[in-house]
C-alpha cells in the first residue's frame, strides 16, 4: 500500500512540474519581445513596425529614401492607404506595384503629421508566372 501511495505522489508531482513548466513557458513568449527592425525592400528604409505604422530606424546612403526621410520619421500610409494589419506585407504589395511597368517606379509614402515623400523606385516589371524561376524581375 505505501508504494503505491509513493508512485501516486510521484506521478502527481511529475504532472504539477510538467503543469507548471508549461505555464511559465506561455507567459514567456507573451513577454514584451524586442522590437527589431528590418529592411523595406529596395527604398533604403531599415524600420521598426508599430500598430499601422513604421517608425525609421535608418536610412541608407545614396537610397531612394535618401535624403528624403530620417530617423525617426513615422510612415502610416502608402500610396495613399493607411497602413493597416499586416503593415510589412502591405509594404511589400505597394514596391511590387511601384516596381512594376504600369507603376513607373512611383511610390509615396505618408508620414504621421501628413508629410508626403515621394520616393522613385526601379521600374523591374511583374514577377513571372514562374517566379523566381525563368522571372527577370526575381533575377535582378
Amino acid at each position: 500500500m505505501r508504494i503505491q501511495s509513493k508512485t501516486s505522489f510521484c506521478f502527481t508531482l511529475c504532472r504539477l512540474l510538467a503543469v507548471t513548466l508549461m505555464a511559465v513557458s506561455s507567459l514567456s513568449s507573451l513577454q514584451a519581445r524586442p522590437r527589431k527592425n528590418h529592411l523595406v525592400g529596395p527604398t533604403g528604409i531599415m524600420a521598426v513596425n508599430g500598430k499601422n505604422e513604421l517608425s525609421v530606424d535608418s536610412v541608407a546612403k545614396e537610397s531612394p529614401a535618401d535624403g528624403k526621410l530620417k530617423k525617426g520619421d513615422v510612415i502610416v500610409a502608402v500610396n495613399g492607404k493607411n497602413l493597416s494589419g499586416d503593415v510589412r506585407q502591405q509594404m511589400a504589395a505597394a514596391i511590387d506595384q511601384a516596381e512594376s511597368k504600369s507603376g513607373k517606379g512611383a511610390f509615396t509614402l505618408t508620414l504621421k503629421g501628413g508629410k508626403k515623400v515621394k520616393l522613385q523606385l526601379p521600374v523591374l516589371g511583374s514577377y513571372s508566372k514562374t517566379a523566381p524561376w525563368n522571372c527577370k524581375k526575381t533575377d535582378a
